[in-house]
């Protein structure tokens, strides 16, 4: 019906809302469920969302609960946009997303 669309989906799942809990294992888990479902629907699905979570919550976003969401999805299936970057590059402390791959 839609022709030929893309494989990449945005979901943004805590831009200016936090998680109930800060321990990684949990927040690995939501990440990998969303893209799990993202994948059901399309095998080469890419995962879009902004990084903007990270700088509005900095104080929630430490390294392991950044890791556990970056890292819940294979290398190459999720893209992060750095969109506050010209002001605060979140790039720059976070190891360029840990290795995940990133727009400025």
């Amino acid at each position: 019906e839609y022709g030929d669309i893309t494989s990449i989906y945005n979901c943004d799942t805590f831009n200016e809302n936090t998680p109930p809990t800060n321990e990684p294992a949990y927040i690995s888990s939501l990440g990998s469920a969303i893209y799990q479902a993202m994948s059901r629907g399309n095998k080469d699905a890419v995962w879009l969302m902004q990084g903007w979570l990270f700088y509005s919550d900095a104080a929630f976003w430490k390294e392991s609960q950044m890791k556990a969401l970056l890292h819940s999805v294979p290398i190459g299936k999720m893209m992060v946009l750095d969109l506050f970057a010209d002001v605060k590059p979140i790039w720059q402390t976070s190891s360029q997303f840990y290795g995940v791959p990133y727009i400025w």
